[in-house]
């Protein structure tokens, strides 16, 4: 039986703080209890644009408002596992400055998050590249370049 590929319109955003950390969360999947981080986000609801699908996923996973910096907006192909799925395609990536780190208080988790939340941490790029699981995409990297090109990624 061929595996299930799925995708549907989603967004994610890059927050850093004043020290350039990346705001990652830490998730366990519910089906098969693999481990991983990835920038916060989500799906896009019916009438809703990229922005207001961004700001409104950044809440409800961390408790945080956050201003989307005009204009940094990066594609990224996703090739993930999720839930018994496989998620194929490309998601926009946008970018968020804080002026500091906020501590991760989720508000409004789906039935299917609300287990698989771990935690959030923000992370230099040397703690994001130890980290012992995996990091989703496997290109961060090359999406923190793109929208931030003086960072400690661009090295």
């Amino acid at each position: 039986m061929a595996e299930q590929t799925t995708w549907r319109a989603t967004v994610r955003v890059i927050c850093l703080d004043s020290a350039r950390r990346v705001l990652l969360l830490h998730w366990r999947d519910p089906v098969d209890g693999h481990l991983l981080w990835e920038p916060p986000g989500g799906g896009i609801e019916p009438g809703e644009d990229e922005a207001t699908a961004a700001r409104r996923e950044v809440l409800e996973e961390t408790g945080m408002s956050i201003t989307l910096m005009s204009g940094r907006r990066v594609l990224v192909h996703r090739d993930t596992r999720w839930c018994g799925r496989r998620y194929v395609g490309d998601e926009p990536f946008l970018l968020a400055r804080l002026p500091a780190a906020h501590p991760v208080r989720p508000t409004a988790l789906t039935t299917e998050e609300n287990g698989a939340l771990i935690e959030g941490r923000w992370l230099t790029w040397a703690q994001v590249l130890a980290l012992p699981d995996a990091v989703e995409p496997p290109n961060l990297g090359d999406a923190l370049r793109a929208l931030d090109p003086t960072g400690p990624w661009s090295n």
